[in-house]
């Protein structure tokens, strides 16, 4: 069956091709000015503005730049949360770690396993993954005792590896220790400043939501910050930035902890122990669980709190319509086009689109239909669409509605079951970006 968000559950990259990627694409972007060696020296705000004093590369003299908001993503380390005295609420949890980072002979590739391998073994727990081509990835639990910092040299690293990987089988790319943290700051925003990705967070790479952590604060702020410039909404709107991301990022950190702590446990009795319990709680059968499944929703914030559905990641059919005499299949995001959406599942009647098409202009969201006839591009009345697999349809079914609308972030603002539920949720979307 099709994956309920479209797209595959887990992927994996390379960090340094995705960054050039990511380069590239904000290069074609007129508006977006990137300065590479940079270094910020200090940051403030006023009443008016938030500015930072910037050392650029290759200039003698310090720039300040002005905005009506900074955002500070500078790391766990974050200077600019430091100068705001923002505190860090430490979860309990520290441990140190060892990354080693290969590049696989050939033929060496079909000996090593075919897919991410947690060993939870207590005289050294260690973590095998995947990367694309021949990348492979070794994550290494440091013993007390052991050197946790700076550079190691090849007769060290070597060793860890020889389980599975020996000189002349592969060479070593790269390498670095960590300490994974659980750490999360008790403020997100300061006026004019707001806090994103490792300035806001640290959490242990267990279920491997570090990164998208931090795309998730810039999915919450990017949308609020539209509304703000091009809507004219009020920036109380941000206020909703902590008390939806805070609450998510503790409750994904401590489901990390605690499978960090599983994976951690270097006492052979209690490994035993844990080994025996978790066999008992699968009943002895190997079940395989979705990572997103683990991962919680919006519990609060700009969410129609009562509505069935609310806080949930929006489903993402394929869906297919005609355009122009011929047949288009596109992922349903793509429609939406990083607006708010308004979908109803079935052919509406003349009235029932006339109503939808009013609600739809109220909060400025691309209005979807889901249909069974093949669907046509029609631009007064919505899209209509036809979805490829079981998605939609039976996710609003499952909640005995027939109308959603999710935010531009792709979380299910609420789902009604008629149109005069669905007219007072839109009221109360509306009056939560104070407009």
């Amino acid at each position: 069956p099709p994956h309920r968000l479209g797209w595959a559950p887990n992927y994996v990259f390379n960090q340094p091709e995705l960054e050039r990627v990511l380069r590239n694409r904000l290069s074609q972007q007129k508006e977006a000015h990137v300065f590479l060696e940079a270094e910020v020296l200090d940051s403030g705000q006023d009443s008016d503005m938030a500015w930072v004093d910037v050392k650029l590369s290759g200039e003698a003299t310090v720039r300040r730049f002005t905005a009506t908001y900074l955002v500070a993503c500078d790391g766990g380390g974050s200077p600019i949360r430091k100068r705001l005295g923002i505190e860090l609420e430490d979860l309990g949890f520290d441990e140190a770690w060892l990354v080693i980072d290969a590049i696989v002979n050939d033929e060496k590739l079909s000996q090593l396993p075919d897919t991410q391998v947690q060993y939870c073994e207590p005289q050294r727990p260690c973590t095998f993954v995947v990367g694309p081509g021949n990348h492979r990835r070794w994550e290494v639990m440091l013993l007390p005792g052991e050197q946790s910092s700076g550079d190691y040299p090849e007769a060290v690293l070597w060793p860890l590896l020889s389980r599975w990987l020996k000189p002349g089988e592969g060479r070593l790319w790269r390498h670095a220790a960590y300490r994974f943290h659980g750490l999360v700051a008790r403020k997100w925003r300061e006026g004019r400043i707001l806090l994103a990705g490792d300035a806001a967070h640290m959490t242990p790479p267990f279920m491997a939501q570090g990164m998208v952590q931090g795309m998730r604060d810039a999915l919450n702020l990017a949308w609020k910050f539209e509304c703000i410039f091009k809507h004219k909404v009020g920036e109380a709107l941000l206020d909703s930035y902590q008390a939806e991301r805070h609450p998510h990022v503790v409750a994904t950190t401590r489901a990390a902890m605690e499978l960090g702590r599983i994976i951690c446990e270097r006492d052979p009795q209690k490994a035993r122990q844990r080994d025996a319990d978790l066999r008992a709680k699968q009943g002895g059968v190997i079940k395989t669980t979705i990572r997103q499944n683990m991962i919680p929703g919006l519990a609060s914030g700009l969410i129609h709190t009562t509505a069935p559905g609310a806080g949930e990641l929006f489903p993402q059919p394929r869906v297919t319509f005609n355009e122009n005499g011929a047949r288009r299949t596109v992922w349903l995001d793509t429609l939406a086009q990083s607006r708010t959406c308004l979908l109803a599942v079935g052919q509406p009647s003349d009235a029932e689109c006339k109503r939808l098409q009013a609600m739809a202009k109220r909060i400025q969201a691309a209005l979807v239909f889901i249909v069974s006839d093949g669907g046509t591009a029609l631009a007064q009345a919505g899209l209509q669409v036809e979805e490829q697999g079981a998605v939609m349809a039976p996710w609003l079914a499952s909640l005995g509605c027939r109308y959603v609308v999710a935010r531009p972030d792709h979380y299910v603002y609420g789902a009604a079951p008629d149109l005069d539920e669905l007219e007072q949720m839109v009221n109360g979307y509306l009056h939560s970006l104070g407009r």
